[in-house]
């Protein structure tokens, strides 16, 4: 391993290190609620952390609400953002590789998702590996009794997680069931028509 790619290697492992059960909010967010109250929307945002992959796979992603970025969230963390009551789509952003290509390309997976004022909504960070497609990443809504099983040993982020922690809760106000909808067809080559292999070419 030459010089350059081996300060590549560390570069990107001490990244990754850092970025670990990080949670970063984008305040400017206009769905954002500034509290807790009857007619607002907790949402708790969970990643986990996978079994058999590394270093791009592990990276913090992006997650955007219509059209806006809303979080940044780490591998192998938690976090809870009031919304105001609101709809769109929820797309989670990331960088994978292809066989097919030499260098990382910018992915995502989306779901039109409607927020209910006074509901709770637990989102799963899913990964979905295509194998020589790519790693994904899908919002995927859950109930309590998985997020429970979910965020075992996983770290809270954010003072709103660590007041109201998803292994205390006892009781939520559930979504319906209409609140998360597939956008369909969900095949790759379905999704992005103009550009193979998921491709995001912003």
């Amino acid at each position: 391993m030459n010089h350059t790619r081996l300060m590549a290697v560390i570069s990107l492992a001490v990244t990754l290190l850092l970025s670990s059960g990080c949670a970063t909010v984008y305040t400017q967010h206009p769905a954002l609620a500034n509290k807790a109250g009857p007619d607002v929307v907790s949402v708790y945002f969970i990643r986990t952390v996978p079994v058999y992959t590394h270093a791009l796979a592990d990276a913090p992603v992006i997650i955007e609400f219509q059209g806006k970025k809303l979080l940044k969230l780490g591998e192998g963390a938690y976090t809870l953002l009031y919304l105001k009551p609101s709809k769109g789509e929820l797309k989670i952003y990331n960088n994978t590789l292809f066989t097919n290509l030499p260098s990382s390309q910018r992915v995502w997976k989306e779901r039109r998702y409607r927020f209910v004022g006074g509901r709770t909504y637990f989102i799963h960070v899913k990964q979905v590996d295509e194998e020589f497609r790519g790693i994904f990443y899908e919002p995927d809504l859950v109930s309590l009794q998985e997020a429970k099983r979910l965020v075992k040993h996983l770290k809270r982020m954010g003072a709103a997680a660590a007041t109201h922690p998803i292994d205390k809760l006892s009781h939520v106000t559930a979504p319906p069931e209409s609140a998360a909808k597939d956008e369909e067809p969900t095949l790759p080559e379905d999704l992005y028509k103009s550009a193979p292999y998921m491709l995001d070419e912003k």
